[in-house]
């Protein structure tokens, strides 16, 4: 049963790391140094290794261990046209089903990027530490995540946690270029607030537009990054929307 719960534990420490955007595309996984971050053996860790490998998430080289799978151009396209239908189908479902302290609970992640966007601002910080990063990944998947467990369909949901977990190993890491985090962390807040904004109106058709809105300037960045992965300056999305426009106060009363 311990060799159970520690392959569980494992899994899910592999999962969350691939989640919060700690490993990318053609990360090498060494199992002793994630059994020591884990404190378990490398048994667990190597069966969670081979689990995820299965799923499609990691490949094997002969004498060389694991590493994240490299996905093609064509593959990340692909992805993200799916996760575009799905998770537009699931955010016009949930603006019908999303109660009262649902509607609050992603209130609150959105105040919570929004505190970690000025904060950058007003330290004229063009990036935040690694600490903060993680912080601010989990809170945007977070929101996705309540989105997609409103929908009431299972499968959906299993899909897109996968596809959405992908689309994380796709973002290669970009230089610090100026206001370069910035800039996206406000993007990424003002798509999570209109979706939010449609799914308080129970707006339906609003909710699936501005949710497929946000994925696809996603896949402009993430293509943007694979295509030029060495001197990538700013994602797309983020140049479209200045960092002045997305601070506004009279966005955010907007979007409640």
């Amino acid at each position: 049963m311990a060799v159970l719960s520690n392959r569980h534990r494992a899994y899910a420490h592999i999962r969350q790391k691939m989640v919060m955007g700690e490993l990318t595309m053609g990360a090498h996984l060494s199992e002793e140094a994630l059994a020591k971050e884990i404190g378990v053996s490398r048994t667990p860790v190597r069966e969670a290794l081979n689990r995820l490998g299965t799923e499609g998430l990691l490949e094997h080289a002969p004498n060389c261990g694991a590493f994240v799978k490299k996905f093609s151009r064509q593959e990340i396209w692909e992805l993200f046209e799916l996760r575009e239908v799905l998770e537009g189908y699931a955010a016009a479902r949930a603006a019908t089903r999303l109660g009262p302290e649902q509607l609050e609970e992603m209130q609150h992640l959105c105040d919570e990027m929004l505190r970690m966007c000025r904060m950058l601002r007003d330290h004229k910080r063009p990036n935040f530490t690694d600490e903060e990063r993680r912080r601010f990944s989990l809170t945007d998947a977070t929101f996705h995540r309540k989105v997609i467990g409103a929908c009431g369909n299972e499968r959906v949901k299993r899909l897109v946690e996968d596809f959405g977990l992908i689309s994380k190993l796709c973002n290669r890491k970009w230089p610090s270029s100026p206001s370069s985090e910035f800039n996206n962390a406000c993007w990424t807040w003002g798509a999570h607030a209109r979706i939010l904004r449609s799914l308080k109106k129970h707006d339906g058709e609003g909710a699936r537009r501005w949710m497929s809105d946000h994925i696809n300037r996603g896949e402009a960045g993430a293509m943007e990054l694979y295509d030029d992965p060495v001197e990538p300056t700013m994602i797309p999305s983020a140049r479209t929307i200045s960092s002045k426009d997305q601070l506004s106060v009279r966005y955010r009363k907007g979007a409640r």
